[in-house]
């Protein structure tokens, strides 16, 4: 049975079969977890996905920071595993600084 207060943000219409069977539609996502997608704010209320934001936010800084080492560092002298740990542990600091 539906609410009247529905807080999906894609959902799913109710179907009506010829025999008078009613398969009720789902919500799928809610409003506060497309937004918490679409924003890259883990606070979706759903561990698993904030999980996955967060996860996804620090692979983009990661790579933000590579792409800044990159065009500044003579690579000549610097592996490329080393350029990955500086990437990561620029990201890691800067979600560190974040949350104060």
């Amino acid at each position: 049975m539906k609410k009247e207060n529905d807080n999906s943000a894609f959902p799913l219409p109710d179907i009506y079969y010829p025999n008078g069977d009613i398969e009720y539609g789902s919500g799928g996502l809610t409003k506060r977890e497309y937004a918490a997608i679409h924003l890259r704010v883990p606070q979706s209320g759903n561990e698993e996905l904030d999980a996955m934001i967060r996860e996804a936010q620090r692979n983009e800084l990661a790579a933000r920071a590579m792409e800044g080492l990159v065009s500044q560092l003579n690579l000549y002298h610097v592996s490329v595993d080393e350029v990955a740990e500086l990437s990561y542990r620029q990201a890691d600091a800067m979600l560190k600084e974040r949350e104060k």
